[in-house]
């Protein structure tokens, strides 16, 4: 993923590039909409937003939010993105307006999402997909108001401390959600991760277990707990015995989405310079609608089992034991639970605090200002702006590494 930026980056003048597409979404009738869209220029980019075609008066930042949806808002929105070097037009979101379809007045205390995405793997063939599945699936979560953490490319040592981390920000009441994309295995009805410096074979030890991850969230007491994986099931090392877990509590609260079933694999495809999971791409088609997780993810099943490029290859499975009608768009509720809240606002401060803007003097009389923007909660990309050239200097320009020249 650095490549690909350093190589973006490298032939960059400074015209707006767009980070994040606004989302087709269908909401109740009644409810708030919001479409973002993100993009870095040098100088800062300039937001219009249109509706059919139409500019949409005053809508000029990068979050274009309507309250009390109805059917006038309807429509095709997109974002024209300009400085004084190009302009850029986001893609097409459609915004449909439905009748209301979750009627249980459930709640949670508040939203917490991990998104793990490895594709850069040492000892393994690399992926595309993750990249593209983890941004998407993370910017549609946040407008489902999760506190989401987007990882790439972690090595087992990493996943753990993220998982741990993770778990820090779950207790009572709260909508816990994990997804893992990259390569993964099943051993003895288990399910393994594979960290990107994991060695050949596939050994349990090598790995992260995710059953031990939903054990873990389970023991938290938290309202809901979905665990949504985009990874092959291919049994191996059958031989080896099960791994000492013990069952889960009868809480009623679990959902596991699999991306396939058990000894089979998990498919991605690529659409020009454009890469995604079959898996991941429905899920996002529909995990902002409002009604009862466990029937989102039998609408992903559906469109998935319908899908031409891997009928009779992938078929997705979904288990749960969820008793009560609980949606990702039930509200969140902080009476009487302000204490946890607050520690989990400080955690969460900590864990997305970018560094400040700051003006490098060197010796010969240029200055240079660094700023910082985050695509993925590991991935920081750094802008460098030449804002005094010198007295003596004809020209001066920046280069960037991530790594110091020795």
């Amino acid at each position: 993923m650095l490549s690909l930026l350093s190589a973006l980056l490298e032939a960059w003048r400074g015209e707006p590039y767009i980070v994040v597409n606004p989302l087709s979404q269908t909401v109740q009738l009644g409810q708030s909409v919001q479409l973002r869209c993100t993009a870095f220029g040098i100088p800062a980019p300039h937001y219009q937003w249109y509706q059919n075609g139409n500019p949409l008066q005053g809508k000029t930042k990068e979050i274009l939010q309507i309250e009390n949806a109805n059917k006038d808002h309807e429509g095709a929105y997109l974002c024209a993105v300009s400085n004084v070097l190009e302009e850029k037009w986001t893609e097409a979101a459609e915004v449909s307006i439905g009748k209301k379809l979750h009627c249980d007045n459930q709640s949670s205390t508040d939203k917490v999402a991990l998104l793990i995405g490895n594709l850069n793997y040492s000892h393994f063939p690399n992926l595309m997909a993750p990249v593209m599945d983890v941004h998407e699936l993370a910017s549609r979560l946040q407008q489902l108001d999760f506190r989401v953490v987007s990882l790439l490319d972690l090595t087992k040592a990493e996943m753990l401390a993220a998982i741990s981390k993770f778990l820090q920000l779950l207790n009572r009441g709260v909508y816990a959600l994990f997804y893992y994309a990259g390569h993964g295995y099943e051993c003895s009805g288990r399910n393994y991760l594979v960290p990107i410096d994991a060695p050949q074979p596939y050994l349990p030890q090598n790995c992260v277990n995710v059953q031990r991850v939903m054990h873990s969230m389970q023991e938290k007491r938290t309202a809901l707990n979905v665990v949504l994986l985009d990874t092959c099931r291919k049994w191996y090392n059958q031989h080896y015995a099960p791994s000492q877990i013990r069952s889960l509590a009868p809480l009623g609260n679990t959902v596991y989405g699999y991306a396939t079933c058990e000894d089979a694999e998990a498919f991605e495809v690529q659409d020009g310079e454009r890469s995604s999971s079959i898996f991941t791409k429905y899920l996002n088609r529909h995990i902002l609608w409002p009604e009862k997780v466990t029937r989102v993810l039998e609408r992903v099943s559906e469109d998935l089992g319908r899908d031409p490029l891997v009928a009779g290859k992938q078929v997705m499975e979904i288990k749960h034991t969820l008793k009560d009608s609980r949606a990702l768009t039930d509200p969140i509720r902080t009476t009487g639970h302000t204490g946890e809240l607050h520690l989990r606002n400080v955690c969460w401060t900590r864990a997305n605090e970018l560094p400040q803007r700051r003006l490098l003097t060197f010796s010969c009389g240029a200055e240079v200002e660094l700023s910082f923007s985050a695509m993925f909660s590991n991935v920081v990309i750094v802008f460098a702006t030449v804002r005094t050239m010198g007295p003596q200097a004809l020209d001066c320009r920046v280069s960037l590494r991530s790594t110091p020249v020795s």
